[in-house]
C-alpha cells in the first residue's frame, strides 16, 4: 500500500493536480497534455449598419439582408425608405417576412414597381385581399428619328434561300457578273419581291465597280414586271410507223410549260423595289441622264415608307431637275422634301428653301406638372446619392402606371435628372395616345471627358446618339464598350500614343475623352483629308476602308456619302450629321456644316466653340 505521503511527493512530481487529502484511496491520474479550455458558443457577428442609403442599397445587392433591415429600421424616413424596404423584400433569398409586413408596405407605396410581384407575395403568404394597384399598361413605340436602314430579306421561299447562299460569295468579291448569271436562271422561280431583292444587290456591287450602265440595267429588271423568254419550239418528228398498227403512230409531244404566276411576273412593291430605283436613280445621275434619274428618284419619293429615304428621293429628283435646267420644279420637290424635319434630305432642303432648321428644345418645365409624384421625388433621392440605374427604372414604372398626358414631363425630369438613357428610352417609348415633342429624342447632357472639350461637343453628342442611345453600359457584339463605343484596342492606341490613363470605359468621362481623341485622330488621318464626312466614315469603319474606297463622286460630297460600299456607314454618316445640326440648333449655334452641303460644298471639320 502506497503511503499518503509518498503519493502526494509523487503527483507533485508528475504535475499534475493532486486528489483531495480526504480521499487517500482515489487513484493516481494518468499524466497527459494540457487542454484547452471547453468549447464556447461562436459570438454572434457584429452587423455594421449602414449610416446612409447608397450602404443600405449596396448591402441589398450584397445579400446582407441584416444589415440592409437594421439600415432601414435606423435611418430618418425619407421618400427612399418604402422603396428599399420593398428591394429588401423582393430580392432573392432574402429572409422571409409576413403578409402583415407586405401589405402595410402595399398601402403606404402602390405605385412602386415592385407592387406586382409584392402583391403575389402577400397572397402566397396567407393574405385575402390587397390594396388596389395602379393600372400598368404597356408601353409601345410612339414615334422614333427617322433612319434609313437595310430592308429585311424576304422569307418564305426556299429556291430564294438557295440562290442567296450561292451568290453570297460572288457578293463578298464583287464578282457582279457570276451573281447575275445565277439570279437570272432562276427569275422564273421567285417572286417579284425576291426579283427586287436579289436584283438590287446585283445591281449595286455593278454600282460600287463603277460600271453604273450595267447597274441601272439590272435595277430597272429588278424593279419591273419579269417577261419570260419566248418557250423554245419544239422539235416534231415524223411519225413511227408500227407494224401492228394501222396507219403511223404519232410521236408524243411534251406539253409546253407553264406560264410562270402572277406573283412571279408583276412588278414588286416594297421596301426592295425602291432601294432598287434608288441604285436606278444613282446610276442615271453618274451617267449624265438627268430625265430618267429624276423619273427614278421621284419614285423613291412617292413610294417609299420610309421618312429619310422618301426625303433623299425629292431632294435627289430636284437635283436632277436642276441638271435638265427645269428650274421650275426644282421648289416643289425640295418643299415635299422639307416635310420630313428630321431628317438628313430635309433639314438640307429646309436650308435651300431658307426654312426654319431649328428644333425647339425640350420645355424642361414641364416636369413642374408631375414634380409631387411619389416616384418622381424618389427618382430625384436617388439620383443625389447617385442610383441612377434605381432611378431611371422608377421613371420608367411610372411611365407605365402615370398618365398619357404626363409623358412630355417625365422626359423633362429625366432631362433634367440628365437620366439621359431613360430620356432616350421616353421619347420613343410611351402608352398609347403619349405624345412628345422631338426634341425628346435628342438627350443633351452636360458630360464632358476627364481633360476636358477639344472638340465641338455637339459632334460628341452626336455620335454618342447614334452610337448607343446614350447607355454607359452598352457593349456591342465586337466589344465597343460605352456611350461612343470604344473598342478596348481603340482606347489601348490611344494610351499609347498620346499618354491618356486607360480608364473604365464604362464610365461617361472616360469613355467620351477616348471617343474625342478618336474623332481628333480620323481628322489628321490622310485618308479623311478633315473632310467631316469623311471623319465621321472613319469612326464607323476606320480609316483604311475609307481611305480604300475609290468612288466616282466627281468631287460632289452627297454622291460620295450615298456611294459608299458598306450600307452601315452609307446610313450613319447622314445619321450623325442630322443629330450635329440639332445639337447646335439647341445651343444656337451657327450650322455651318449645313449651310456648306446645301451649297454642294464639301463641309468642314466643325471648330470648337
Amino acid at each position: 500500500m502506497i503511503s499518503p505521503a509518498f503519493a502526494a511527493s509523487l503527483l507533485l512530481s508528475t504535475g499534475q493536480p493532486s486528489t483531495p487529502p480526504d480521499d487517500p484511496l482515489a487513484p493516481i491520474e494518468e499524466p497527459h497534455e494540457a487542454q484547452s479550455p471547453p468549447p464556447t458558443a461562436p459570438a454572434a457577428p457584429v452587423v455594421a449598419v449602414p449610416r446612409d442609403w447608397p450602404g443600405v442599397f449596396a448591402a441589398i445587392r450584397g445579400g446582407q439582408w441584416s444589415a440592409a433591415s437594421a439600415g432601414i429600421a435606423a435611418l430618418p424616413a425619407s421618400p427612399l425608405t418604402a422603396l428599399a424596404r420593398a428591394q429588401l423584400y423582393t430580392a432573392k433569398g432574402s429572409p422571409p417576412v409576413t403578409a402583415q409586413q407586405v401589405l402595410a408596405l402595399l398601402a403606404e407605396a402602390p405605385e412602386l414597381p415592385q407592387a406586382d410581384q409584392l402583391q403575389r407575395l402577400a397572397l402566397a403568404r396567407g393574405a385575402t385581399a390587397t390594396t388596389p394597384l395602379p393600372r400598368r399598361a404597356a408601353l409601345v413605340p410612339i414615334g422614333s428619328a427617322p433612319r434609313r436602314g437595310r430592308a429585311s430579306p424576304i422569307t418564305g421561299e426556299p429556291e430564294v434561300d438557295r440562290l442567296r447562299k450561292a451568290m453570297e460569295p460572288l457578293v463578298k468579291v464583287d464578282d457582279a457578273a457570276s451573281a447575275e448569271r445565277l439570279l437570272l436562271a432562276s427569275l422564273p422561280l421567285i417572286s417579284a419581291e425576291a426579283r427586287a431583292e436579289l436584283g438590287q444587290r446585283v445591281a449595286w456591287i455593278y454600282y460600287v465597280r463603277g460600271q453604273d450602265a450595267d447597274a441601272r440595267r439590272v435595277a430597272e429588271m429588278a424593279r419591273g414586271p419579269y417577261t419570260p423568254p419566248p418557250p423554245q419550239p419544239v422539235a416534231v418528228l415524223p411519225p413511227v410507223m408500227d407494224s401492228l398498227a394501222v396507219g403511223p403512230v404519232p410521236t408524243p409531244v411534251a406539253p409546253p410549260p407553264a406560264p410562270p404566276s402572277l406573283s412571279v411576273t408583276r412588278a414588286p412593291s416594297g421596301p426592295w423595289a425602291q432601294q432598287a430605283e434608288w441604285v436606278s436613280g444613282l446610276a442615271s445621275w453618274r451617267l449624265n441622264d438627268c430625265n430618267t434619274a429624276s423619273r427614278a428618284f421621284r419614285e423613291v419619293g412617292e413610294r417609299s415608307a420610309e421618312p429619310s429615304l422618301a426625303a433623299a428621293g425629292y431632294y435627289w429628283a430636284a437635283r436632277a431637275e436642276m441638271a435638265c435646267r427645269r428650274p421650275a420644279d426644282v421648289q416643289p420637290l425640295l418643299r415635299v422634301a422639307a416635310r420630313n424635319t428630321e431628317t438628313f434630305y430635309g433639314l438640307l432642303a429646309r436650308r435651300t428653301l431658307g426654312q426654319e432648321t431649328r428644333i425647339s428644345p425640350l420645355p424642361v418645365a414641364a416636369a413642374s406638372s408631375i414634380a409631387r409624384l411619389p416616384n418622381i421625388a424618389r427618382a430625384e433621392e436617388l439620383v443625389r446619392i447617385g442610383e441612377r440605374d434605381l432611378a431611371g427604372e422608377l421613371l420608367r414604372h411610372q411611365a407605365r402606371i402615370g398618365a398619357p398626358a404626363d409623358q412630355t414631363a417625365l422626359v423633362a425630369v429625366a432631362a433634367r435628372l440628365e437620366l439621359s438613357a431613360t430620356q432616350h428610352f421616353l421619347g420613343h417609348f410611351g402608352q398609347p395616345g403619349a405624345r412628345v415633342p422631338a426634341a425628346a429624342r435628342y438627350p443633351a447632357p452636360s458630360w464632358a471627358p476627364r481633360e476636358g472639350w477639344r472638340i465641338d461637343p455637339a459632334l460628341a453628342l452626336a455620335h454618342t446618339l447614334q452610337e448607343s442611345s446614350f447607355r454607359a453600359e452598352a457593349v456591342s457584339q465586337a466589344g465597343a464598350v460605352g456611350l461612343m463605343q470604344v473598342l478596348p484596342s481603340t482606347r489601348d492606341l490611344i494610351v499609347r500614343a498620346r499618354g491618356l490613363a486607360p480608364g473604365d470605359l464604362k464610365n461617361p468621362g472616360v469613355n467620351m475623352g477616348f471617343g474625342q481623341a478618336w474623332i481628333e485622330w480620323m481628322r489628321t488621318h490622310q485618308a479623311t483629308g478633315g473632310q467631316l464626312p469623311k471623319v465621321i466614315a472613319s469612326y464607323n469603319a476606320g480609316p483604311l476602308p475609307v481611305g480604300r474606297w475609290q468612288v466616282n463622286d466627281r468631287g460632289d460630297p452627297l454622291l460620295w456619302i450615298e456611294s459608299m460600299p458598306f450600307w452601315e456607314t452609307r446610313f450613319y454618316v447622314p445619321a450623325v450629321m442630322r443629330n450635329l445640326w440639332i445639337y447646335q440648333g439647341f445651343e444656337g449655334q451657327p450650322t455651318i456644316t449645313l449651310n456648306e452641303l446645301a451649297q454642294h460644298r464639301w463641309p468642314s471639320f466643325p471648330a470648337r466653340r
